[in-house]
């Protein structure tokens, strides 16, 4: 079903969307109704479960590629010939490290023969790193960290913003992403948008239909207020929101406005100030406007698909101001694509790196970022699926934290959910195992903190699936409760990980 442009007539066609179960949503001419822009940040690393501690997060706040955070404790520097035990464990005569794993033949648990750095903590649920290195001396090899005790609470909080259905929190069990509503959803009458979680975790910012940019005040559980912190007005609706990464800029795309509104962050009160006029996005006024908006890893480049014009426009941030500048180039992807495929709206991502960018307007491509001038280039094999589908402003498309997997969505025709591994030396991807799955309406997607838990929002009242992923290979297990009455019609999904 197609939408027309206009707030009242998008109201009645959501009510319908909602009774009808999962009504399809229409075309790039609609007043949107964006997807959320998911939570990137950082998960905190806290105590590991029973004895031993992980030792803090990389920069998502997952696991290692390998060993768990081991009820026995961390491998600790070991005494030559003695192999020495984390506080888990004592270390027998063969020089065993506890009961995170044996050391070596030799029996020497040497001086770096620590459990791996990079997990994040326990309570979340996340493995620990790659397991202990190799001793100093080369006495022995340190144990692998070993199983995980049982998990605490799950740091990890999750939102999901709807037309009509109001903005829900969820806390996020950590055996198995179960959602779990924090409180009564808020604001139903409200034509909500898009979302985001400011980098510090501390504020929610929710774009309405209602040209308004709302500010929330996260609780230290990551629950909401019963009314928005602050507010700001705009002179159009909005369908897409994206923070800088440093936490200093937000910027909203308006589809009808045909442009990009920027805005200063306050770090205490996460209160919004314009940056200046809008910036105009398309080659006229009767053309382009905001579908997608995303910020780069660096904060120096902000990129938006357009709604009726093909390509991605470009443009650098000024650091101090805010204020966009459009690239030399741009836009990019608006020809020379293979087959035709060039970029026409739809959700942007880059990988937590920033060496490249990806784009499901109307094909799944990949972009190289050239990190001097922001130049994008077409990688290799784009396109890489036409198995993609859904309003050009919904986030049809997520990045695992860690960078190691992609996630698209068909709504629509195939409701298809599509995996692909990336490939980190040239951005190329290839489909995980299982891939594509089926699940009804699959609107949008985020990914959480801990890159363990994929949440599909569903476009209808059954609200949100999920799934698990296997961190060995990124093929998709389905929760078997799934789906949950949590959202609605056209829902968007952001993370927090709690204070």
């Amino acid at each position: 079903m197609h939408h027309a442009t206009g707030t009242n007539f998008l109201f009645f066609s959501s009510i319908f969307a909602v009774l009808a179960v999962a009504t399809a949503c229409g075309s790039s001419d609609a007043d949107p109704i964006p997807a959320a822009a998911g939570a990137t940040s950082a998960g905190a690393a806290g105590s590991a479960a029973s004895a031993g501690q992980a030792n803090g997060g990389a920069s998502a706040g997952a696991a290692g590629g390998s060993g768990r955070a081991g009820s026995g404790g961390q491998a600790a520097s070991g005494a030559s010939g003695g192999g020495q035990s984390g506080q888990g464990g004592t270390a027998d005569a063969s020089g065993s490290a506890g009961a995170s794993g044996t050391a070596g033949a030799s029996g020497t648990a040497g001086a770096s023969g620590a459990a791996g750095t990079s997990g994040s903590s326990g309570t979340s649920g996340g493995s620990a790193g790659t397991g202990g290195s190799a001793g100093a001396s080369g006495g022995g090899e340190a144990g692998s960290a070993g199983e995980a005790g049982s998990a605490g609470d799950n740091p990890e909080v999750a939102y999901v913003a709807t037309l009509l259905s109001g903005l829900s929190a969820c806390t996020v069990a950590p055996n198995d992403g179960t959602p779990g509503l924090l409180g009564a959803p808020l604001d139903k009458s409200a034509t909500l948008s898009a979302l985001a979680v400011d980098p510090a975790q501390r504020f929610l910012y929710v774009a309405d239909q209602n040209h308004q940019l709302d500010v929330y005040a996260l609780g230290a559980d990551g629950s909401l207020p019963a009314q928005a912190t602050s507010t700001i007005q705009t002179a159009d609706s909005l369908n897409t929101l994206a923070l800088d990464p440093k936490g200093r800029f937000a910027y909203a795309g308006s589809i009808p406005a045909k442009a990009i509104y920027g805005f200063k962050l306050d770090a205490t009160s996460g209160a919004l100030t314009s940056t200046g006029n809008a910036t105009p996005v398309g080659s006229d006024p009767d053309h382009g406007g905001a579908a997608y908006v995303t910020v780069d890893p660096s904060g120096h480049f902000l990129y938006v698909s357009q709604a009726s014009e093909f390509g991605i426009r470009g443009f650098a941030i000024d650091q101090t101001t805010g204020t966009l500048n459009e690239l030399g180039g741009s836009p990019f992807g608006a020809s020379g694509v293979p087959g035709d495929h060039n970029v026409f709206g739809g959700a942007l991502a880059f990988e937590p790196g920033g060496a490249f960018l990806y784009s499901v307007g109307g094909a799944l491509n990949a972009f190289a970022l050239e990190t001097s001038s922001g130049k994008l280039t077409l990688v290799t094999g784009s396109p890489f699926t036409l198995d993609v589908q859904a309003d050009n402003y919904a986030s049809n498309l997520a990045v695992d934290p860690l960078g190691d997997y992609l996630y698209v969505t068909h709504f629509l025709g195939d409701n298809h959910i599509s995996g692909f591994k990336i490939n980190h030396a040239n951005g190329a991807l290839d489909e995980v195992p299982g891939s594509p799955v089926t699940e009804p309406d699959p609107y949008s997607l985020a990914v959480d903190p801990s890159g363990r838990f994929l949440y599909v929002g569903i476009d209808g009242p059954n609200g949100l699936a999920v799934y698990s992923f296997a961190r060995s290979n990124g093929q998709l297990t389905r929760h078997p409760s799934s789906p949950f009455s949590i959202g609605g019609a056209q829902p968007s999904i952001a993370f927090a990980t709690r204070r």
